[in-house]
């Protein structure tokens, strides 16, 4: 029964090598429930693993799997299981942030926050109860993906006082490029957009001139997963 089976930690203590790739990811999408026909063993020594070396360690070995010990991993009915949706919305969006050169990238400690957070809302949403389990060895900040543009954010904008709202009007521009991404939006009472991550600047406009209420005009910090923005 175990002919076709991994066993994913002899995998990884086997490649815990120094002549070896030297930053290794792990995604174990799987239930971690154990069959009954385990309990016949007295020590599980089939299926594929590897020999490891006394001493030796690579610099970064995370391991991201689907379900805790004893529970199991669930999928949509005809659909990609609920981890593997999970990771991909942290990989484009959830667990992306800037470095300090300007580059947006996803990295061990970003996805291993992320992660466990993102299984456990997408598991709720199709009324499941599901937990991530990520752990290893981290490395230093390792850098997992980066993406080849700034991740898009979900943004809702609002002005405040409510009275203020048929008045109101919004342009949001490009903080590098000064482009716009809007311009005379209506708020209505509210605007949401699905904007480009980054800091951009935005203009409230009150039109036609209602006192008391002017006009705004601020540098804002879009950052994922999402932003929220009540304007005074």
């Amino acid at each position: 029964i175990l002919s076709r089976s991994l066993n994913v930690e002899g995998v990884r203590s086997g490649m815990s090598r120094n002549d070896i790739a030297q930053a290794q990811f792990y995604f174990v999408d799987a239930c971690r429930v154990q069959s009954p026909v385990l309990s016949n063993y007295q020590h599980l020594q089939e299926g594929l693993t590897l020999d490891s070396r006394l001493g030796e360690a690579v610099g970064c070995s995370a391991y991201f799997a689907s379900a805790a010990p004893a529970t199991y991993a669930y999928a949509a009915l005809r659909g990609t299981s609920l981890f593997l949706q999970a990771l991909l919305q942290c990989l484009e969006l959830h667990a992306v942030s800037p470095s300090d050169g300007g580059e947006w990238i996803v990295t061990t400690t970003s996805l291993f926050r992320a992660l466990t957070e993102r299984v456990r809302e997408v598991a709720a949403e199709h009324n499941a109860l599901q937990e991530a389990v990520c752990g290893g060895m981290l490395g230093d900040d390792v850098v997992i993906h980066a993406p080849n543009s700034p991740p898009v954010i979900p943004t809702t904008l609002s002005v405040a006082p409510d009275a203020a709202v048929p008045v109101a009007w919004a342009d949001l521009f490009d903080g590098e490029t000064s482009e716009a991404i809007f311009e005379a939006e209506r708020f209505a009472p509210d605007i949401s957009r699905d904007v480009p991550a980054g800091v951009h600047r935005l203009q409230v406009r009150i039109s036609p001139a209602t006192p008391p209420y002017r006009d705004r005009q601020l540098a804002i910090a879009m950052m994922p997963p999402a932003y929220t923005k009540r304007v005074s």
